[in-house]
């Protein structure tokens, strides 16, 4: 009787393939699984290929994006994209997940410092990530700022609905410093006001 290798498959799971199959072949098999909605089945691949292959990247970028996407648990998609960034950080569509998945989760401090780092980085989609830096420097209430970045998106930009979106996303910001600024000089106002009352 042919003995079973004692790294084969998980016996609970039948959609996992064994361990001697290449890590590329394993994710392809859960792309296709997730393609096809089997949602679960292609995450119990991903999970499988982290336990076999450590420091496979693609599988926890893969992770990230299907608990970010597919599960709405932004939370847990953060972790397996850090653990992507810490292993390959030459890849490229990693930045954009990662930087979309702080904006969801409201970090817009930490979003603004990990995006001003990874635009050094050539293979960036510098386009989407100037786009993301507007929208944590508007939330931060630097309007100069997001304009600036908005504008930046533009320049690198060669998708014409993208450029018309970034022009709003301008022209909103513009009014939000007026308003601003107007309620700068009202609050001036109403101290001078307040400390002439006092005297």
């Amino acid at each position: 009787m042919t003995q079973q290798p004692k790294d084969n498959i998980n016996k609970d799971n039948k959609f996992v393939p064994p361990v001697y199959v290449d890590a590329s072949i394993l994710l392809l098999e859960a792309k296709q699984k997730l393609e096809n909605q089997k949602i679960k089945e292609g995450l119990d691949i991903l999970h499988h290929i982290t336990l076999l292959y450590p420091n496979y990247s693609k599988a926890y970028n893969l992770l990230g994006y299907v608990y970010d996407s597919l599960l709405e648990d932004t939370k847990t998609a953060e972790k397996y994209y850090k653990k992507c960034l810490e292993l390959e950080p030459d890849l490229k569509e990693v930045y954009s997940n990662y930087a979309y998945c702080l904006l969801v989760l409201k970090k817009y401090q930490e979003l603004e410092k990990f995006v001003l780092e990874s635009l050094t980085i050539s293979i960036t989609n510098k386009p989407y990530l100037y786009h993301l830096l507007g929208k944590a420097q508007e939330a931060l209430l630097k309007f100069d700022e997001a304009i600036e970045s908005y504008s930046n998106s533009i320049l690198h930009s060669f998708d014409n609905e993208d450029i018309q979106a970034r022009e709003k996303d301008i022209a909103r910001c513009r009014k939000k410093l007026a308003f601003l600024n107007k309620q700068k000089v009202v609050t001036k106002k109403t101290k001078k006001t307040d400390q002439l009352d006092n005297n």
